[in-house]
C-alpha cells in the first residue's frame, strides 16, 4: 500500500501545480515600449534557465472574460456524454477546432456574430505553440509553450519580442474586434459559474493539500507502528466516498452543465478524492492510536543491531531479534532519542496495543 500512497501523492502534487495555474487569472508581467504597439509579457523559466512558457498581452477594457483553446478529445467526450455544454457559434469549422471556455451570453453572441473575431482566434491557435487565448481583468493574452530550445541564452525581453512578431498581429486584430463589440463592463452575474468554479477548485486544492500533509505526517519516523490497516482503509474509503458525493452534488447544483463542468470534475477526481483518501486514512490511524484505551501487552526482545543512514536528514534504525507476529518487520526506523537510548545486545521493552479499530 505504500507504493499506492506514493503514487497518489505524486498525482496530487502534480495536479495541484496545474490547478494553481488555472485558478490564477490575473495577468502579471513587464511592459515593453518597443515597436508600434506596446505589449506586456511574462517569461517562465525552469531548470538551467530554460524557457518553459511565455505570455504576450495587450491591454483591453474588462468587458469580457473567456478562454479559447483547441478542442481536445476530453472536451469532445464530455460533450458526447452530456457532462459539458459548449456554446456553438454556427461556424462548423470554428466549432470543431476551438473550445470556448465561457458561458457569458453577451460574449458568446458577439463571437457567433463576428467572423473577423473568429478568424483572428483561429489564426492564433493554428500556431501549435499557442495553447490558450485568455481575456481577463483588463488584459488579452496568449500563452505559448514549446519555445525553450530556440530561446536558450536570450534575455526575457528578447524572447518576448521574437514571439510577439508572430502573434501580435492576430492578437491586435482580435482586440480591435472585441473593442468594436458594445458590451457593458464585466459583472459576475453575466457568468456566475465562473466564480462557482473557483470555489470548487479551491475546495479540491484544500483537500489535496490536506492529503499531502497527512501523507508526510503518517510516514514520520518513530513508534508506534501500525501492523494491519484493513478497518482503517475501509473507513478511509467511506470518508472519501462521502467527500466525493458532497463535491459532485455541489458541482451539479452550483455549476450544472456548462463549458467548464468536465474540467472541474477532473480536478475533483484527481485532486480532491486522492487527497481525501490520504487525509481520511491518516485521521483513522490517529483515531486508532489515540482512542485505544485497552491495556497494552508488554513484549521483551533483544536489539541485535543499530545503524544510521546519513544524509541531509539522518535516519535511525534498529533491528530486533524477533516479534510475536511474523508480519512485523524486524527492522524499525525510530526517532533519534529512541536510538540513543538503546545498545546492540540489550533487551528492550515494547508495548503492543490492539488498537481502537481492532488493528
Amino acid at each position: 500500500m505504500l507504493w499506492l500512497r506514493v503514487g497518489l501523492l505524486l498525482l496530487v502534487v502534480t495536479r495541484i501545480v496545474f490547478l494553481c495555474g488555472r485558478m490564477r487569472h490575473a495577468f502579471s508581467g513587464r511592459r515593453t515600449s518597443r515597436g508600434p504597439d506596446p505589449f506586456e509579457y511574462s517569461v517562465a523559466r525552469g531548470r538551467y534557465r530554460s524557457v518553459t512558457g511565455v505570455r504576450i498581452a495587450l491591454a483591453l477594457p474588462d468587458t469580457q472574460r473567456f478562454v479559447l483553446r483547441r478542442e481536445g478529445p476530453i472536451d469532445r467526450l464530455a460533450k458526447w456524454l452530456g457532462i459539458a455544454r459548449e456554446w456553438q457559434t454556427g461556424d462548423p469549422a470554428f466549432d470543431a477546432a476551438i473550445y470556448v471556455l465561457a458561458d457569458d451570453p453577451l460574449f458568446c453572441r458577439a463571437l457567433a456574430a463576428d467572423a473577423g473575431l473568429r478568424q483572428a482566434a483561429e489564426e492564433l491557435l493554428s500556431d501549435a505553440r499557442v495553447r490558450t487565448i485568455t481575456s481577463e481583468r483588463g488584459r488579452l493574452w496568449v500563452s505559448v509553450r514549446g519555445v525553450g530550445a530556440q530561446c536558450r541564452g536570450q534575455q526575457d525581453e528578447q524572447v518576448a519580442e521574437a514571439l510577439a512578431a508572430s502573434v501580435l498581429p492576430a492578437l491586435a486584430r482580435m482586440r480591435e474586434r472585441l473593442l468594436a463589440t458594445s458590451v457593458r463592463p464585466w459583472s459576475a452575474d453575466r457568468d456566475p459559474t465562473l466564480r462557482r468554479e473557483q470555489w470548487l477548485l479551491a475546495a479540491s486544492a484544500v483537500l489535496g493539500i490536506a492529503g499531502i500533509a497527512a501523507f508526510f505526517w503518517g510516514e514520520g519516523v518513530g513508534l508506534p507502528r501500525q501492523l494491519a490497516f484493513t478497518a482503517i482503509e475501509a473507513r478511509a474509503a467511506n470518508l472519501t466516498l462521502i467527500a466525493g458525493l458532497v463535491l459532485l452534488t455541489l458541482l451539479v447544483t452550483l455549476i450544472g452543465r456548462c463549458s467548464r463542468t468536465h474540467l472541474v470534475l477532473i480536478e475533483i477526481l484527481l485532486v480532491a478524492l486522492p487527497g481525501a483518501w490520504l487525509a481520511g486514512r491518516a485521521l483513522c490511524v490517529l483515531e486508532n492510536e489515540r482512542l485505544d484505551h485497552l491495556p497494552a501487552r508488554a513484549y521483551y526482545t533483544h536489539v541485535t543491531d543499530l545503524y544510521v543512514h546519513k544524509g541531509r536528514s539522518p535516519s535511525y534504525f534498529l533491528v530486533v531479534e524477533r516479534w510475536p507476529d511474523a508480519r512485523i518487520s524486524r527492522e524499525l526506523e525510530v526517532r533519534a532519542a529512541v536510538y540513543r537510548r538503546l545498545r546492540a545486545g540489550t533487551c528492550a521493552r515494547f508495548d503492543l496495543h490492539p488498537g481502537h479499530l481492532g488493528d
